[in-house]
């Protein structure tokens, strides 16, 4: 593939189906506060979330409860409520007939990077704080303090998270004789499986993340470059043991630090999306089919400069997708976030939350999906009802 062809590819996308509605920004009072900071608070089961009401448009999302949470750097999206993180503390805001403020946990230094899965009710928490220490956590009936993992991790990449019966799966960036490596570590209940470094031999694996969909845990990661960049297939077996890995599909001129996330649509195919330098040297959301090579195309056309965001959860048949889009290609314009519904084959423009609105969080919850956000200095919740 030429380096240039992103570049063609990309400015061809922005058709998109006809626009949805632009919500308007919730200017909700903050709620009162539940209970005082506590290193650790047990949280009393919350009511059930409310059922979501009506049917969404064919192709898109409404919103059915928007809320400003509390002053924070970001917020985690989970099935049954949000993570607020702030400079030190970590609060759970569970979804109620509202986001109600519930369990605080303190923290030493801000969170960099943070990931959470869920499943039967319970919560698998990861972060990596700004002194590039990776902690985990679990949520169900408390938020339980967290335990320290590894140290010297990669602060820009998210680690990925996937539970495989008993066992939680973390993985995460690191540097090794200056190339970045994936290093994956394995948590049964308390005890901490040996780690293991899990790159292809004559490679590098940044950005691992975990494909959504698949039946066994997969792992999928970048060997970044400036130039041409592979995409590595990584699966497990099922103790959570490393099989043969993959070389899979080139990308051109993957941003700097690249976000990617990766779906496996019911139809069996596997797609890559990624950040990615576009036309104008602007900044686009990528993707790729990840088992064959095939051209670039866009989820979110080049619109301006700088690091994006994006986020993604898969539902039943498609998966709702969150991204940062610049409103203007001045530099330092405000970010919009756009909805987007697909099925692997087909788009749909689903809903716009207006500018400003960074750091996009989804989780699926039952009826619809969560959607955290940050609006200024304060982290903002949303409940959606989407088409599927």
């Amino acid at each position: 593939m030429r380096a240039s062809l992103p570049f063609l590819l990309l400015v061809a996308c922005s058709e998109a189906a006809p626009t949805q509605p632009v919500a308007k920004p919730v200017e909700a009072p903050v709620a009162t506060p539940v209970s005082e900071a506590t290193p650790v608070a047990a949280a009393a089961p919350a009511p059930a979330a409310p059922r979501l009401k009506g049917s969404a448009p064919a192709d898109g999302c409404v919103i059915e409860l928007e809320q400003r949470l509390a002053a924070g750097t970001r917020g985690l999206a989970l099935p049954e409520g949000v993570l607020v993180a702030s400079d030190d503390a970590l609060t759970l805001w569970q979804l109620a007939e509202d986001f109600r403020e519930g369990p605080r946990l303190k923290l030493d230094a801000p969170i960099a990077k943070a990931s959470a899965t869920c499943r039967d009710g319970r919560c698998e928490l990861a972060w990596i704080d700004q002194k590039m220490r990776l902690f985990h956590s679990q949520l169900g009936a408390e938020l339980r303090p967290a335990k320290e993992l590894a140290r010297g991790v990669d602060r820009r990449f998210a680690p990925a998270l996937a539970t495989q019966g008993d066992r939680t799966l973390i993985a995460y960036t690191a540097t090794v004789d200056e190339v970045m490596h994936t290093k994956l570590l394995g948590l049964r209940g308390d005890k901490q499986e040996p780690l293991q470094d899990i790159t292809p031999e004559s490679h590098g694996a940044a950005a691992p993340t975990f494909l959504l969909g698949a039946s066994t845990p997969t792992l999928v990661a970048i060997d970044a470059h400036a130039g041409i960049s592979p995409l590595l297939e990584l699966p497990l077996d099922g103790t959570g043991k490393p099989r043969e890995s993959l070389v899979r599909t080139p990308i051109s001129q993957p941003f700097e630090p690249p976000q990617l996330a990766a779906v496996q649509w019911p139809s069996g195919e596997a797609e890559a999306f990624f950040t990615v330098i576009g036309k104008l040297a602007m900044t686009a959301i990528g993707r790729v089919p990840l088992r064959r090579t095939e051209s670039i195309t866009a989820l979110s056309p080049s619109r301006g400069y700088g690091e994006l965001s994006f986020a993604v959860a898969r539902g039943t048949q498609r998966a709702l997708f969150a991204c940062e889009v610049p409103v203007s290609a001045a530099p330092k314009a405000e970010r919009k976030l756009e909805l987007t519904l697909s099925d692997g084959k087909r788009d749909a423009h689903a809903l716009e939350l207006e500018a400003p609105a960074l750091a996009p969080s989804l989780a699926r919850t039952q009826g619809g999906y969560v959607l955290a956000f940050t609006r200024g200095s304060e982290v903002h919740a949303t409940l959606l009802r989407c088409a599927d």
